[in-house]
């Protein structure tokens, strides 16, 4: 079984990850994005997807 850190990045319009193994290199990334709803004028809200 190999090592490796998965760093998370949470954004305002999208999630990202990406795994790394122990010596720095990159073996896998992945991203999600979400859409922004606004509202009405100086609202914002995120509408993530409903996953059972």
């Amino acid at each position: 079984m190999s090592d490796y850190i998965l760093s998370i990045d949470r954004g305002t319009t999208n999630s990202r990850a990406i795994r790394f193994s122990l010596d720095g290199q990159v073996h896998g990334v992945a991203q999600k994005e979400f859409p922004l709803h606004f509202p009405k004028d100086g609202f914002r809200c995120q509408l993530w997807p409903y996953q059972p």
